[in-house]
């Protein structure tokens, strides 16, 4: 023990006499220490139960390289890496004591005040507070429930801002591990601590209950509130919503309303059976659809609102009504409509009824 407390000794001399000392990096402790001459020039060897610090940063392994000529230190087998922000765990490290990056590198999981991410490789830039991580990452917010994957991410910790590149995911389960929603897309950004997601090209957006699609989409997590934009297209059930914008609103896992803005239109099957396949067709400038238990209570119709209703009584197809005001309002049960309810100032409402062999063939 004295002799290793006097290598030790004679180790921090050197490491002084080398510009290390003060805010630089030095060696806590080392169960054994030895010198070689590689082509990089001259290398101290630490091997077993090795610490080393830097200003806040504690880094500890069993196997250590330390080039005198170069400024890169080599840790190998069971390397961890803590400072006041992050823990980190790989199963090898670059770390360049001068600039204070970390190159970590194979089984790479790190954690801060949020995240947990994993990759197969990892720079972590501590004075920027910037990670970049590549291939196979996963980036978990546990207390969201909500995991991101991708080929290359991109993290600031300090505002934590994070970009993922390379078929981003991002998966949202509940309490007992169930996914509620998956979203897809080319790019997607994550913004204030985990609760704003962007996403955009390519949308694909799935739901238990349906799917929908769009060229940009933007996701709440505390609000409980998705925006589609640009060519957005949602199937709920069985109706299919277009329109310029859809806002969802969800209360934990079901969606509770749906509002479709400007050239809004919903279409629905009259009966899912059918092998005619008839739609139902509602037009306007916005609908907004309020649902219960997962289905449709009220279907509110606002703006030049137009409704093509097929009409069917006792399995017998009675023709077409074709309705246009200014509002109108549906009361459903069990999907099927209980009340329609026209509101239009005076000569602009116009109806008109198409029995079966007079329905347009575009219906």
């Amino acid at each position: 023990m004295k002799h290793c407390r006097f290598v030790l000794f004679m180790w921090f001399c050197c490491i002084a006499a080398n510009g290390f000392a003060g805010d630089k990096l030095e060696i806590v402790w080392s169960d054994s220490i030895t010198s070689a001459m590689t082509p990089d020039g001259p290398v101290r060897v630490l091997n077993w139960n090795v610490h080393l610090r830097q200003a806040d940063a504690e880094l500890f392994c069993d196997h250590v390289r330390l080039y005198q000529n170069k400024d890169e230190v080599i840790l190998d087998k069971n390397v961890r890496y803590i400072d006041s922000e992050k823990s980190l765990k790989a199963d090898k490290i670059i770390y360049d004591d001068t600039q204070r990056i970390a190159h970590a590198i194979g089984r790479v999981s790190m954690v801060d005040s949020i995240y947990t991410l994993t990759a197969h490789e990892i720079f972590y830039y501590q004075h920027d507070q910037k990670i970049i991580a590549d291939k196979d990452v996963v980036l978990t917010d546990d207390e969201r429930e909500i995991k991101l994957t991708g080929d290359h991410v991109e993290y600031r910790s300090d505002d934590k801002y994070a970009i993922i590149t390379g078929h981003p995911v991002l998966t949202k389960v509940d309490s007992n591990g169930v996914q509620e929603l998956k979203i897809l897309g080319l790019t997607m950004e994550v913004l204030g601590s985990g609760n704003k997601a962007i996403v955009t090209d390519s949308v694909r957006i799935i739901h238990k209950d349906g799917f929908a699609t769009c060229q940009r989409a933007e996701f709440y997590k505390d609000n409980e509130y998705a925006l589609l934009q640009q060519q957005p297209v949602m199937v709920q059930r069985y109706d299919k919503l277009t329109g310029e914008q859809v806002e969802l609103y969800f209360t934990g896992q079901e969606l509770k309303q749906a509002i479709i803005s400007k050239n809004a239109t919903v279409i629905s099957p009259v009966d899912t059976l059918d092998p005619k396949g008839l739609m139902n067709r509602l037009t306007g400038e916005k609908i907004t659809l309020d649902l219960e238990g997962r289905k449709l209570k009220t279907v509110l119709v606002e703006g030049r609102a137009t409704s093509y209703y097929h009409v069917v009584e006792k399995d017998e197809y009675k023709g077409l009504n074709e309705v246009i005001g200014d509002n109108i309002t549906m009361h459903l049960k069990d999907n099927n409509i209980q009340q329609i309810i026209f509101e239009s100032t005076p000569g602009t409402s116009n109806g008109k009824y198409y029995p079966p062999d007079k329905v347009p063939a575009q219906e």
